[in-house]
């Protein structure tokens, strides 16, 4: 009868160690994950808002407030305050942030649009057209879509970032 009450014992106890161990296990598993979006967030930060300060300095050419030259100065002069980790962003996005995957698109169409519209005012640059009022409104609409669509990842990685 004693080895049946220690054979019980035992299975009882091995029963709640293998609990313990998963639910210390998930623990884990969520603490890394909030981490990660965390991480996540910030990297986001800093992309957009680098983006915003070479697309606001590129505004003010296409304004016809600053030439196109001092314009690359500035971007050459601010090129190391803009440093973020897009690879390492790219990673934690591919990943871990698949859930919010489709708003990161969202924000990479909208940044490709603007690329495309600042592509369009460059070889417009170069062809000897330095006027950039064409290209002002557009882009300055594509701003405000990154911008948005910006915000709204930022509150797709909170969330997930709450829920893990």
């Amino acid at each position: 009868m004693s080895v049946l009450g220690v054979w019980l014992s035992n299975r009882s106890t091995l029963r709640h160690l293998k609990y313990q161990l998963s639910h210390e296990r998930e623990a884990k598993e969520r603490e890394l994950a909030r981490e990660r979006y965390e991480e996540l967030y910030v990297l986001v930060e800093h992309w957009l808002n680098g983006l915003a300060g070479v697309y606001l300095n590129l505004n003010l050419v296409m304004q016809e407030k600053i030439d196109y030259n001092s314009h690359l100065e500035h971007v050459i002069e601010n090129a190391g305050a803009n440093e973020h980790d897009f690879q390492r962003l790219e990673m934690i996005v591919n990943i871990h942030g698949l859930p919010v995957k489709p708003e990161y698109d969202s924000v990479i169409e909208a940044r490709t649009l603007l690329n495309a519209i600042s592509a369009q005012h460059k070889r417009q640059f170069k062809a000897g057209n330095t006027g950039g009022s064409k290209y002002y409104g557009p882009f300055v609409a594509a701003q405000e879509t990154i911008e948005q669509r910006g915000q709204v990842l930022l509150k797709a990685i909170a969330s997930a970032a709450r829920r893990a």
